[in-house]
């Protein structure tokens, strides 16, 4: 093969690449002026790119950021630059990647640099695959120091990542602090806080995302004046939104393995709420309408106009209650917690069950509730004993602990004898329960059935074991 025909093959394959390489460059930079500008409108953030200077592998971008002022308060902005490579070929491993990192104000910019040197405060790392996915890696950096009115800080940093897929119809978002701690006059340690989300935008439902978030620590530790104060072991907070067919249930939760306060222990602490059988068309009707007016809402309106446009919202949602009644949609309720005496545990579901015409309902026969409920008998002996200040007597100087203490726990010892008599509440070897339900105007009441006249009598009967 000739010098020639080698050097033809060179320049054939030199302008194919920067041909390709235009072609690419020119629809990274489309995409970016335009899914910056849809992406963070919604939220109340203008991005306006004021720079954009491709060449032939690549480009630089600058972008200015503007938080919407609100109830008088000052507009934010801040501007980004923007380092973007591409290759002009399929096989590079990704379509472009974006190095991005804000602009600091010289006065901030000092300050950053005399703790952390000449390490950025906040970088991202963006990749564009060829299938569609976007991934996302931000840091900020560790620091260790001693500050004025804190006193020595160690900090972990920040490591966080957010992939894009599905054409933008799923995420991931992990975000990881390994630790900080602050000792001075107060000291104050935080383990391992993650923040976790994995999300898919339903394929009927286009507003309405589903799948489970959680925030969680595996320690936070607080104290005071050299004293312990507070201990929070594990601690989660949880959400999940789950599809079933047309209807989804959507629950938030919050647990700790152990909460320390004050030297008191409880352990296993549970709290759920949950909203069943939502009807999932009116559920994105609702947030697809929340999303339109929600530019409106962070923008610097006049309180009429924004009482107009939350006038708005309450009006759809009244238009969707009919629709969300006839999927029979119930609340639910449940908590737990372990203490010396022993576990205390609750759950309460309020289902509607009538044939869902608002202007008709009838709390008697359209509502259907359950209660299950339970504690130690011992715990309400040991919350009376550790209460800071009796209420039975009014003069101060006629106060004596003991006493106090003593006529309490009697007079409560008495109410709840009496409210086992009456059937109210069960105490089955020092565990205090009561077990409830109520539907079609019929209340059961620990295994029992009670007509309305019967439960009206257990209610005057309750109100004389007050009154006793």
């Amino acid at each position: 093969m000739s010098v020639k025909v080698i050097a033809g093959v060179v320049v054939v394959v030199a302008v194919a690449a920067v041909g390709g390489s235009y072609v690419t460059g020119s629809q990274i930079e489309k995409g970016f002026r335009e899914k910056l500008t849809e992406t963070f409108k919604p939220v109340g953030i203008t991005v306006q790119v004021v720079e954009y200077d491709r060449g032939i592998f690549g480009a630089t971008a600058r972008t200015q950021w503007s938080l919407s002022a609100r109830n008088k308060s000052p507009e934010v902005s801040f501007t980004v630059n923007h380092e973007i490579t591409h290759g002009p070929l399929p096989a590079v491993s990704a379509f472009a990647r974006i190095r991005s990192e804000p602009e600091l104000p010289n006065e901030v910019a000092s300050v950053v640099k005399s703790k952390f040197g000449d390490t950025p405060l906040l970088v991202v790392d963006s990749t564009l695959g060829w299938s569609g996915k976007v991934s996302h890696h931000f840091s900020l950096p560790k620091y260790e120091g001693d500050e004025p009115n804190l006193g020595k800080v160690s900090w972990g940093g920040v490591e966080g990542n957010i992939d894009l897929s599905d054409h933008g119809n799923r995420f991931q978002v992990r975000i990881g602090m390994p630790g900080l701690s602050i000792n001075g006059k107060v000291d104050l340690q935080i383990d391992n806080f993650v923040l976790e989300s994995e999300q898919s935008r339903t394929r009927q439902y286009r507003s309405l995302w589903v799948g489970n978030s959680s925030m969680g620590v595996d320690k936070v530790v607080f104290n005071t004046g050299g004293a312990p104060f507070l201990s929070l072991d594990n601690l989660k907070l949880a959400s999940d939104a789950v599809p079933k067919g047309e209807l989804v249930d959507v629950s938030v939760g919050l647990n700790a393995a152990k909460l320390q306060v004050l030297g008191k222990t409880v352990e296993q602490i549970g709290l759920t709420h949950g909203l069943e059988n939502m009807d999932a068309a009116a559920v994105d009707k609702l947030i697809r309408v929340i999303e339109e007016l929600q530019p409106d809402l962070n923008a610097n309106l006049d309180e009429q106009t924004l009482q107009l446009k939350q006038a708005q919202i309450k009006q759809v949602l009244l238009e969707q209650i009919p629709a969300l009644l006839k999927r029979k949609p119930a609340v639910v309720l449940r908590v737990q917690a372990k203490f010396a005496e022993g576990e205390a545990k609750g759950d309460l579901r309020v289902a509607y069950v009538g044939a869902g015409e608002l202007e008709k309902l009838n709390p008697m026969t359209d509502l259907a509730s359950e209660l299950h409920f339970s504690l130690p008998h011992a715990l309400i002996t040991h919350l009376i004993a550790e209460r800071q200040r009796p209420k039975v007597f009014e003069d101060e100087d006629d106060y004596d602990d003991d006493e106090s203490e003593d006529e309490d726990i009697d007079v409560v010892e008495r109410y709840i004898t009496a409210l086992v008599d009456v059937g109210l509440i069960e105490d089955n070897n020092g565990t205090l329960s009561i077990a409830a339900s109520f539907k079609d105007g019929t209340l059961g009441l620990n295994g029992k059935t009670l007509t309305m006249e019967e439960a009206m009598q257990l209610l005057q009967s309750i109100a004389k074991s007050g009154d006793s």
